[in-house]
């Protein structure tokens, strides 16, 4: 049985008190009371698949709109100044902040800090500790981390084993490629699994309330000692009384990927996904290195999509470059130079960019926000006079940074850029997550209704099939199941419209190719060009003919197989030819719904590797003798491919309507466990008026 319960609006903090927001949750309560309409009438309606879907949809949506809080995340390694700025956004006491400021050598912790307002008068803390699948699955990561690949290992023979492959280690001789952390790390972990695991080891995650004065006993790790308690740690809560922080913000401090080896990786990815926003910390002394770059490459990989719009930088210790880095280098480069080259990489805009000096806010909160400018350019200063009379560098004010110049001159000067980075995470994400809620939660809504419906019309219909619609659904399955088969193995529905595809294709191509004694003269770099100027050609014609040929062509073979099928009552046909052609609306609807079902690309790097028309050293073996060749097998690759996604498409619909005429038999077999159609048919008014 569900529980259809309706919520308040003080049920949903994350959503404003816009009127067409707070109308989600009203078409909730609508949906909720309708559901239960349906569970007191016709409980086994229930265990119809779309009712069921709709109704597990529902608790999920209610999941979604009562949120307490929106997670951001705050990633990356220690000694860059993220627990300083993490601790300066709490608002609270320097002697009651959350997070341990490392200052030189180990980091000050590595254990998921997760802070927000709490609603009484005193800071408190809860430690969860790690759940025996979560240690399992974490004990196997460093395992495999450091080479011990043999899952049949006991923690003894690691631990007996551990001391020859720090040896190796020394020597220069390790099989895989990490930092001593990680020899350090498992070896005190399983340490400390074997001392304390009775008691904090637990099947779910053991919780545990600790003082807050006592916070740096439990959040810092002692890396002198053999064994911790904190090693076997999940996560750390931290609610702060009286901060400055919005109720339905948590702050979670992520240690980064691979800033103190495997572990920190771990700890950090095992979280990612909880995120609503990540600001990504970087030292502004090493924006443009290598290692600083590498990690954010992982993390722009893991937010591409769902927090693709949701990531920013945060460039902290501004107040440690040198005069170079303001007026230019060698090269006449600033800051801003790298920045740009780092944003460009990764395809970030400026705005996505946060300039932050600890100092200089520090410096602000003690003057109440009134500071003596000459102190601030001080705080930025390495050496007296470093910054001349201006405090923003001729070229800080070249065009192409007129955003990064407004952040250093109207919020880094300003406020150490604490205020902007403020409004971000506690105003704009926070509006920003409300209207994501919103928008996938009436998307979801109208969905539950249409299955609801859906799911109640197929078993009227099912109320009213005599042997003669039975007979006729075992024909229609039957066929059907021949056209699946068919289209997986046979050739014959795409034959046609692929050879007319490759014909037209290889005859644009004959016409935007050079002939072979042009091809023959032209020089390397010159033939890549062309490769590109004809690839991305191809890719356009590819496109057009998909959709004015190959697509229509297969749908219309499937749609002459059933054209002559008997009516069977169906979700949203009377028949397999009606439901067809409904799908093939549907797809023709959704722009180029195509080119996510493995549609080939000209451009992909499974047709032309980079290498051969980027790189220096490849780029030698493309004559143009060799590139008339290279494109021509790549066309018929192509086709082949593209027949192969279409194969995929129809596969899939033609599995879906299979699985509802199985249905329908089955159905039928149990003799109706449902009330009559005509009570039924009542229902589904009732639940319409409701709407």
């Amino acid at each position: 049985m569900f529980d259809f319960k309706t919520i308040s609006k003080s049920d949903c903090p994350l959503i404003s008190p816009e009127p067409e927001d707070q109308r989600v949750i009203d078409l909730y309560n609508l949906r909720t009371r309708q559901f239960a309409l349906v569970q007191q009438e016709f409980p086994d309606l229930l265990t119809d698949r779309d009712i069921a879907i709709a109704a597990a949809e529902l608790v999920k949506i209610r999941n979604k709109l009562t949120r307490r809080r929106y997670q951001v995340g705050f990633i990356g390694p220690f000694q860059i100044g993220k627990s300083s700025t993490f601790n300066n956004l709490a608002g609270v006491r320097p002697e009651d902040a959350p997070s341990p400021e490392g200052g030189v050598g180990a980091a000050a912790s590595s254990t998921i800090n997760r802070v927000f307002a709490a609603s009484g008068t005193e800071h408190n803390l809860t430690l969860t500790y790690l759940s025996i699948p979560q240690f399992q699955a974490k004990r196997a990561a460093l395992c495999k981390a450091t080479g011990f690949d043999d899952e049949t290992l006991t923690d003894e023979q690691i631990l007996a084993e551990l001391p020859r492959r720090v040896e190796q280690f020394h020597a220069g001789h390790q099989a895989v490629a990490l930092g001593m952390s990680d020899y350090e790390f498992l070896d005190r972990f399983l340490r400390s699994y074997k001392a304390h695991k009775n008691r904090l080891i637990k099947a779910e995650g053991f919780r545990d309330g600790k003082p807050y004065s006592n916070r740096a006993q439990f959040l810092s790790h002692d890396r002198n000692a053999t064994t911790s308690e904190n090693l076997l740690l999940q996560q750390a809560e931290i609610g702060l009384a009286g901060s400055s922080l919005p109720a339905e913000l948590e702050m979670i401090d992520l240690p980064g990927l691979g800033s103190q080896g495997t572990i920190d990786t771990l700890l950090t990815e095992g979280f990612l996904n909880e995120l609503d926003g990540a600001l990504v910390f970087a030292k502004a002394t090493q924006i443009g290195n290598s290692e600083t770059e590498k990690g954010f490459a992982k993390l722009a990989q893991v937010f591409e999509g769902r927090l693709s719009a949701r990531l920013w930088l945060v460039i902290t210790q501004f107040d440690f470059l040198n005069k170079n880095s303001f007026y230019g280098d060698d090269r006449g480069d600033t800051i801003f130079h790298t920045i740009s080259r780092v944003l460009s990489k990764f395809r970030l805009s400026p705005g996505r960019v946060f300039l932050i000096s600890n100092p200089i806010y520090r410096l602000t909160r003690a003057t109440d926000g009134e500071p003596d400018p000459v102190a601030v350019r001080g705080k930025l200063e390495q050496n007296p006079g470093d910054l001349g009379p201006d405090w923003v560098p001729p070229k800080f004010r070249a065009p192409e940074f007129n955003i990064l110049c407004r952040a250093y001159e109207k919020s880094l000067l300003v406020d150490g850029g604490m205020g902007a980075l403020r409004r971000l995470v506690s105003q704009d994400l926070a509006a920003a997550v409300g209207r994501e809620i919103c928008e996938w939660s009436r998307a979801k809504l109208a969905f539950v209704y249409d299955k609801m419906i859906d799911g109640i019309d197929r078993t009227i219909r099912r109320q009213g099939l005599n042997q003669s619609g039975v007979q006729n659904i075992s024909l229609c399955l039957t066929k059907m199941l021949q056209v699946e088969r068919e289209l997986a193995t046979k050739p014959d529905p795409f034959a046609s419209s692929a050879k007319t595809m490759r014909d037209d294709l290889i005859k644009e191509f004959a016409k935007h190719c050079p002939d072979d004694a042009t091809l023959e003269s032209m020089t390397q770099p010159n033939l890549a060009r062309l490769f590109r100027v004809n690839a991305q050609t191809l890719e356009n014609i590819l496109k057009r003919l998909a959709e004015q040929q190959l697509i229509p062509d297969a749908f219309k073979w499937v749609q002459c197989q059933v054209a002559s099928l008997p009516s069977v009552p169906l979700t949203k046909a009377v028949g397999l030819a009606e439901a067809w052609q409904v799908l093939e609306s549907i797809d023709l609807r959704t722009d180029n719904w195509w080119e996510e079902c493995q549609f080939p690309s000209f451009l992909a790097d499974d047709l032309f590797h980079p290498q051969l028309v980027n790189d220096p050293d490849w780029v030698f073996l493309l004559t143009g003798s060799a590139y008339r060749q290279l494109m021509e097998e790549k066309i018929w690759l192509t086709v082949h491919q593209a027949v192969h996604a279409m194969r995929n498409r129809l596969g899939s619909h033609t599995r879906d309507l299979n699985k509802e005429l199985a249905q329908l038999v089955d159905t039928h077999a149990q003799n109706g466990s449902v009330d009559s159609a005509a009570k039924l048919r009542a229902l589904r008014s009732e639940v319409e008026k409701l709407q």
